[in-house]
């Protein structure tokens, strides 16, 4: 039987779902510290206040095969309070994203509901924090057939007739959902919460995603498992001076033969200082760069405050898809509102996106 697709997206596709020679990989982000919940479970513990946030991710419309991504997230602290001190427990978030590949013939929705607990492990009780997180969730895949051009449509002397209607000997199911099940830790230091090193913050952390690696196949008689994803992450923020902070950071990534590997940092500079204006106090203005090994630049600037958090970023394509997407990339936003209260507590310390 002969098969001709008139985007090349299907033909890809049909190639990893029906015969398994490679591997699926997740989507992601550029910001990803502005998509807490689709990073680590662990984060989930590391807002003081009830927090929204959003990305949107899209690639050039001249690229071959243009991706949609874009992701929701609410993340509740649990807060013990009292009348010397408050306590940060840890939290719990819900999140939902959507993957749009092809124009839209191959679609993923996610959405999961973790949990996240903290254990304070320095001698002062609050300067280091480990965070153990959960997260299950579930996934719906969803391919769409109408772009397909069969054999059988193909008539002699004729050529392709769309009225012909096509046909398969693949038992095919155009959605799949499954359960789907992460774990992830994450070990912050705040240096303002002690005498020495107040003007240092870091964190390394780290996360397991697909642990039940669950079949994504479209055929029943098939089956494809997700192969499970190793994701570590590490960063620093250090006070250089008054105004002035930066925060190199890294992330690598691993699943099945796939591999990224992100390196970079961004500078921070105090615009608005300190005043009770609650949309303007203490805004920083954040500007940065990143490289992709093997695959893209990428460029950031944003606003961050305690409540709000805008970022934009563009990817330059540096990979051999470069010619084909004539050099343009991919542009993502993200923005992350905080609730407007002042808290005694300062949240985990994480990159601003």
């Amino acid at each position: 039987m002969s098969i001709t697709v008139n985007k090349k997206l299907l033909l890809v596709f049909f190639i990893i779902a029906f015969f398994g020679k490679v591997q699926a990989q997740d989507a992601f982000f550029n910001q990803y510290f502005s998509a807490k919940l689709f990073l680590n479970p662990a984060l989930s513990a590391s807002e003081t206040a009830t927090t929204v946030s959003t990305n949107y991710r899209t690639q050039a419309k001249s690229a071959v095969i243009p991706y949609k991504t874009s992701q929701v997230s609410v993340i509740i602290p649990f807060i013990k309070e009292s009348s010397i001190t408050n306590k940060h427990d840890g939290g719990v978030g819900i999140s939902v994203y959507n993957d749009n590949a092809g124009e839209g013939n191959f679609k993923t929705l996610g959405a999961y509901l973790s949990y996240a607990f903290n254990f304070p492990i320095s001698y002062d009780g609050k300067s280091t924090i480990l965070s153990f997180g959960i997260q299950g969730g579930l996934v719906q895949k969803q391919v769409d057939l109408t772009d397909l051009q069969w054999g059988s449509q193909y008539q002699p002397f004729v050529g392709y007739v769309s009225t012909v209607v096509g046909e398969s000997d693949l038992d095919l199911v155009q959605n799949n959902m499954y359960p789907d099940f992460n774990a992830g830790f994450l070990i912050s230091y705040n240096g303002a919460k002690t005498s020495l090193k107040r003007n240092l913050n870091y964190h390394i952390g780290g996360a397991v995603y697909h642990l039940n690696t669950p079949n994504e196949s479209f055929l029943s008689e098939i089956e494809s498992t997700l192969p499970r994803q190793i994701r570590l992450h590490a960063g620093m923020e250090w006070k250089i001076k008054d105004k002035f902070k930066l925060s190199p950071n890294s992330l690598f990534i691993q699943q099945g033969d796939v591999r990224h590997i992100n390196a970079g940092m961004y500078l921070s500079y105090q615009v608005v200082p300190y005043g009770t204006n609650v949309f303007t106090r203490e805004t920083e203005f954040l500007i940065g760069s990143w490289y992709r090994f093997s695959d893209s630049f990428i460029f950031m600037t944003g606003l961050h405050n305690n409540n709000l958090t805008f970022g934009f970023s563009y990817d330059l394509n540096g990979s051999n898809l470069r010619s084909s997407s004539q050099g343009l990339g991919a542009y993502e936003i993200s923005l992350t509102i905080s609730q407007f209260k002042k808290s005694r507590l300062k949240k985990i310390s994480t990159p601003r996106i």
